[in-house]
């Protein structure tokens, strides 16, 4: 049996912080928590100092980072995107594909279904988010027009016949043509809706939220804004307790104040803080491609050539460290939209999520200016910086 013994740690739990705590992973499980009675001479032993021990991060929305892409389709890529999001916290993500060509989609699904079956993955990829190409051109953002279409059944099965229950969310437009068809569908199969890049009005997005739309993709941006006249997108995502919302908090995609605002507004357990990460992600300012769109980086922030706003180069660490920050929230309450609140929209709360026994030991350890310094995933040390 693989043990693993975390000591003297400030534990963030669900409820409370334990001040030098410890906790104990056996067989990827957390075990026990604080009063640990038993390990023998086979357990690792690691002394935390002080440091933070808290949840691994849940990213439902990530395209790439280190120079890398999910529509490169590669199992490179793959590999290179997984072990960089290990090394800031991140310890289950869903790779985002953009608007491309079905034959280009159903490439990037039957690679990766094939990447994740290897004994060698990190494990910390759950699946896709399929991020278009069903979306309203009106409002496409950083997505490529040529490839934006109706929203089709026959296509979707094509996907979820290759990756099953890999395919955990796609983001759409609710008034686009065949929308309110595909939705109910896509929700009867297990999959979460999500409203974004889109254009419609009030009344349409909250059809939408009738057949089945459970969240907004990276609210505010890339959709109909909200007006006291005309509440469009934005005014029902808020307005309705079904849905939760991804914010990405950058410090660029959202006034600090619209930050305060949503979390006033909404139930805390809908606020999910995604990074929406590009290939630059870790790079150098320079110009990249996304999904065929060149895009240059300047002091970090991703933008078109048109000066649109295109991804982020976000690390969801970072995030959380701005979350607190503009808010004032304590950390165990704000780690929630990174950890717990993904894990409930997913479905995975059950084992994931949260520092409790019982879950996956999937963990993070951060110092106070929120540098990851170690990352387990299932009991598995696969990031670790803590004696440099």
């Amino acid at each position: 049996m693989d043990s693993i013994l975390l000591k003297n740690a400030n534990i963030i739990s669900e409820d409370q912080i334990i001040r030098g705590g410890n906790l104990k992973i056996e067989d990827g499980i957390i075990t026990q928590i604080d009063d640990i009675d038993n390990f023998d001479s086979s357990t690792q032993i690691i002394d935390l100092k002080g440091l933070y021990l808290a949840p691994g991060f849940i990213d439902i929305h990530t395209h790439g980072a280190a120079g890398k892409d999910t529509m490169d389709c590669d199992y490179n890529a793959f590999e290179v995107i997984a072990k960089y999001k290990a090394s800031k916290g991140t310890t289950s993500f869903l790779l985002t594909t953009l608007t491309a060509t079905q034959e280009r989609i159903l490439d990037v699904a039957k690679l990766l279904n094939r990447y994740l079956h290897r004994e060698d993955s990190l494990g910390n990829i759950l699946g896709i988010h399929l991020e278009g190409p069903y979306i309203n051109i009106d409002r496409k953002g950083a997505q490529n027009a040529k490839n934006i279409r109706a929203a089709n059944i026959d296509e979707l099965d094509e996907i979820i016949n290759i990756l099953g229950e890999k395919l955990k969310l796609i983001t759409l437009a609710p008034e686009i043509d065949g929308a309110s068809k595909l939705i109910p569908y896509a929700y009867k199969q297990g999959i979460v809706v999500s409203a974004g890049h889109s254009n419609g009005s009030y009344d349409e997005i909250k059809r939408g939220f009738d057949c089945g739309v459970r969240s907004a993709t990276h609210l505010f941006n890339g959709m109909r804004g909200l007006h006291h006249r005309k509440p469009g997108v934005v005014g029902a995502c808020l307005e309705d307790d079904r849905i939760a919302v991804e914010l990405i908090v950058d410090n660029h995609h959202l006034h600090p104040a619209i930050v305060k605002l949503v979390i006033k507004m909404k139930s805390f357990e809908k606020i999910i803080l995604v990074s929406d990460s590009m290939r630059a992600t870790g790079m150098p300012d320079g110009s990249y491609d996304l999904g065929g769109l060149e895009t240059v980086i300047e002091d970090g922030v991703a933008r078109l050539s048109a000066g649109n706003l295109a991804g982020s180069t976000l690390d969801l660490n970072y995030a959380l460290k701005n979350l607190i920050e503009i808010t004032g929230l304590n950390l165990v309450e704000g780690i929630k939209p990174l950890t717990l609140n993904p894990a409930k929209l997913l479905g995975i709360a059950d084992s994931k999520g949260s520092i409790s026994i019982g879950k996956d030991a999937d963990l993070v350890v951060f110092d106070q200016d929120f540098n990851v310094l170690m990352t387990i995933i299932a009991g598995r040390i696969v990031y670790n910086i803590l004696d440099k």
